[in-house]
């Protein structure tokens, strides 16, 4: 058990962010107003993200306990102590190993034996796949991430701009798109057809209990969505216009400061039966469950704050830092409203060790916390007249950690494996096993070796231990000498025979490919020449 420290948070996720910042933005990483964003844009395109109960959107948001809010004095604050951080992986693992203490034995089984299954439904003639079989294909799947080629078949490809490819030396064309076809993850016998996920979750469920078990996370936790593009037909396709992929499956997370993924719920559509229980309640404290009551801080946006969860929080010795809707059941009218603020100015209410307050930025912020006052700090950052920027501290503390799961989705989208062919569980499947799971495997690399190796770099690694005799590293042979030696043939008239060099000539003939177009490139020699 390794216990690591919360110092070197913001150095961990530093070289990602800052050489990834240019190519990526999302609205979520950073909390910064405008027209498109007060409001919660957590919507699908029907409209299913509307929470289920609708008095928690008021038209005239009504108070009922309006008269014990305080003026802000930070009095009724609580403090909590939480633990440090914890790996449960032995110190110097190679990547293939890390990656084997995620992808388990009991995680291959599954893959293997439904795969088998389904495929001798279907093909009598089938081939039973192997565990070994399974990482070859996995590898295989790893390196079309690497290497990008138009079209599946390419890597198989005998034409020359395809033909260095190593592909075709471990796995034929037919059996490794056999294997995609019938890659399954359930057993449809005994599954529970009614269950929209039924084809994915066994595999999601083993997935997240090795993440939880591998690590334990230290005090900020952050709740947020992403999202495993697909546009094809399906019941619970969500559209979300401010995440770089609009549509596809929606797959809520909770990660640490550092990026590190613990649990996921795959959002199901909207339920047919209709309940009194916020959908973002349930979310919040399904994903918590396991870290309640231990005291650490949850970050989250608008979407999921309400006093009626904060308050349940709270008392589970729980804090909470985030944003909050224009329209909020119980919080005071003064806070919800910006008449007569000016840029800078920030007002707020306290009660029962919760904080509300309203902060005039370009335009109206409003946040919750359960840790900060009103206080507002340097923000690190100058504006055009080179000042120094102060907002309040919730913000800097807000915007700090709630970019890490961004973050963390740009890290897996780099060498992406996912395509357009795919079926939209394989997709899913893809994302966590070669997405979540190797940024998982290179954070806990990272730690426990004490190295920041790239994402690219790790990816590289994990492909040569899964290839394993396969990959053999081209060694330098020597180079060949040209041995001189005058020609003693002659012509008919008596001169001496003129030839081409033997080993300039081989090696302009391979180069070319065309033995014309090299006899053509080289002159003739009275010399002949030996290798």
């Amino acid at each position: 058990m390794i216990l690591l420290g919360g110092n070197d948070t913001e150095n961990e996720l530093k070289t990602d962010s800052e050489t990834a910042s240019e190519s990526y933005q999302d609205s979520g990483s950073e909390y910064q107003p405008s027209d498109e964003t007060e409001d919660s844009e957590e919507e699908n395109e029907d409209g299913e993200f509307e929470e289920e109960n609708n008095e928690d959107q008021l038209e005239e948001n009504e108070q009922t306990e309006e008269s014990v809010w305080r003026e802000v004095s930070g009095e009724t604050l609580q403090k909590f102590v939480c633990n440090k951080e914890e790996l449960n992986v032995p110190l110097n693992l190679s990547p293939l190993q890390i990656y084997r203490e995620i992808i388990t034995d009991d995680i291959l089984d599954l893959i293997v034996n439904e795969t088998n299954k389904n495929a001798k439904n279907y093909n009598n003639k089938w081939k039973y796949m192997t565990k070994g079989e399974l990482e070859h294909f996995f590898a295989i799947i790893i390196y079309m991430g690497l290497v990008k080629f138009p079209k599946i078949a390419d890597y198989w490809s005998t034409k020359f701009y395809y033909k260095h490819c190593f592909v075709r030396h471990i796995m034929s064309r037919n059996r490794f798109q056999s294997i995609l076809r019938f890659l399954h993850f359930t057993d449809n016998l005994t599954a529970d057809k009614s269950d929209r996920l039924y084809k994915i979750q066994p595999l999601v469920n083993l997935l997240n209990n090795r993440f939880k078990e591998l690590k334990k996370p230290g005090e900020v936790l952050s709740i947020d969505e992403s999202m495993v593009p697909f546009r094809g037909r399906l019941i619970i396709k969500q559209y979300i216009p401010n995440k770089s992929s609009k549509y596809g499956v929606k797959i809520f997370k909770i990660c640490d400061e550092k990026g590190y993924t613990y649990d996921s719920i795959m959002y199901k559509g909207k339920s047919e039966t209709r309940s009194k229980e916020r959908v973002s309640n349930k979310v919040v404290l399904q994903l918590m469950g396991d870290y309640l009551n231990q005291g650490r801080t949850l970050v989250q946006d608008n979407f999921y704050n309400n006093i009626e969860l904060t308050k349940t929080l709270l008392s589970k010795k729980t804090h909470v830092v985030g944003t909050l809707r224009k329209r909020v059941k119980y919080i005071p009218k003064e806070i919800l409203t910006e008449k007569g603020m000016k840029k800078g100015d920030i007002k707020g209410k306290e009660k029962e060790g919760i904080v509300v307050a309203n902060w005039k930025d370009k335009r109206a912020v409003r946040f919750i916390t359960t840790r900060h006052t009103i206080n507002t700090v340097d923000s690190g950052k100058k504006n055009r007249k080179s000042e120094t920027v102060f907002k309040p501290e919730a913000i800097v503390f807000y915007n700090k950690y709630k970019m890490v799961i961004d973050i963390s989705d740009q890290i897996s989208s780099y060498h992406s494996v996912l395509r357009r062919t795919l079926r939209w569980y394989h997709k899913v499947a893809f994302e966590y096993l070669f997405g979540t799971a190797v940024v998982n495997a290179r954070h806990l690399y990272n730690a426990s070796n004490n190295t920041r190796i790239k994402i690219g770099d790790f990816r590289q690694k994990l492909l040569t231990g899964l290839l394993g005799e396969f990959i053999q590293e081209a060694k330098s042979a020597p180079k060949k000498k040209h041995m001189l030696q005058e020609s003693v043939e002659k012509t008919r008239d008596n001169r001496i025979k003129r030839k081409r060099c033997l080993g300039c000539y081989e090696n302009e003939k391979a180069m070319q490919g065309n033995s014309k177009i090299a006899a053509l490139l080289l002159k003739m020699l009275p010399i002949k020449t030996l290798i």
